[in-house]
């Protein structure tokens, strides 16, 4: 048996569970009104932590039933899942409503066959890349938006200089 992919198989299970839990299909244990309070509880994790499980979770039953899937399977890891939504999500998100859930249903099934073969980490470079195939004009907009955040001041100090700021 592959630990690696048992492991990965019931993580992804308790992330659908969770999804399942929080769109009310099954009732909370204990009496509990809040499924992020449910978890903080029962896991003793932060209500961040809680959170992200909860939006993996509905993510992946909305619009990535093939990654979830292939997440139960133990094909690939959670953070493939994560960079697969999370890297479809800001590739599609300015197309028009048209063609953006055949674009997404591509864009899965491309990364999910390089998840096969590459970490996380390239996978997440394959997935910024494909913003710019998907959506070039979005992805400049990214880009314009990321310099137009950017912001440093220079104040006189004493004899010194404070510099405040945030670059991109």
């Amino acid at each position: 048996v592959d630990l690696r992919a048992a492991c990965e198989s019931t993580t992804a299970a308790t992330t659908g569970m969770v999804s399942r839990i929080h769109a009310g299909a099954v009732p909370l244990p204990d009496g509990q009104v809040s499924v992020t309070r449910w978890l903080q509880a029962a896991t003793r994790c932060s209500s961040g932590t809680a959170k992200q499980l909860i939006a993996r979770g509905r993510s992946l039953d909305a619009d990535y039933s093939a990654t979830r899937d292939a997440w139960l399977a133990g094909q690939v890891s959670g953070d493939h899942a994560r960079v697969i939504s999370c890297g479809i999500d800001r590739a599609v998100r300015s197309l028009p409503a048209a063609v953006k859930e055949d674009r997404r249903a591509e864009a899965e099934d491309l990364l999910l066959r390089l998840a096969a073969h590459l970490t996380p980490d390239d996978l997440a470079k394959a997935a910024a890349h494909l913003r710019f195939i998907l959506d070039p004009a979005g992805a400049d907009q990214d880009e314009i938006d990321d310099a137009d955040a950017q912001a440093i001041t220079f104040a006189r100090v004493g004899d010194g200089v404070e510099i405040k700021g945030f670059l991109a």
